[in-house]
């Protein structure tokens, strides 16, 4: 009888703990999870590697060999494509968690201001707020 699994012993709450960022065999790791994706993805891009270069050596052909190359500079590219990412990710993060906090904290003040003049109160700030 099937547990209702998605694939052997995964259940549906371990997959949609794993997409939300807990790792099995980690738990949460909360700031890193980001960057244990980014690893991982890196790390099965390596092993892909690997594999051409090894099926390459294998077949003598010139045609996988070049491929395999090009596979290599493709990987370095990577490489540096994520890293620029996990900056700028985290960089984006960091800027709409302080607005969003800035925007709670000078809610009430644009509540107040909107009793005082209706044209700049509550209604300027929800739009902000939702732009955000």
């Amino acid at each position: 009888m099937s547990n209702g699994g998605i694939v052997g012993t995964l259940s549906a709450g371990t997959v949609f703990n794993f997409i939300n960022g807990s790792i099995p065999f980690i738990g949460n790791s909360g700031a890193f999870t980001l960057l244990i994706y980014f690893i991982l993805y890196l790390g099965l891009f390596a092993a892909a590697l690997i594999l051409a270069f090894i099926s390459s050596a294998v077949s003598l052909s010139v045609t996988s060999i070049i491929f395999s190359m090009l596979l290599v500079v493709f990987w370095i590219v990577l490489i540096l494509i994520l890293i620029v990412n996990i900056f700028k990710v985290t960089y984006i993060l960091f800027k709409n968690l302080a607005t969003v906090y800035g925007l709670v904290i000078i809610g009430p003040l644009q509540i107040t201001l909107g009793a005082l003049f209706p044209q700049a109160g509550l209604v300027l700030g929800q739009k902000h707020f939702s732009v955000n």
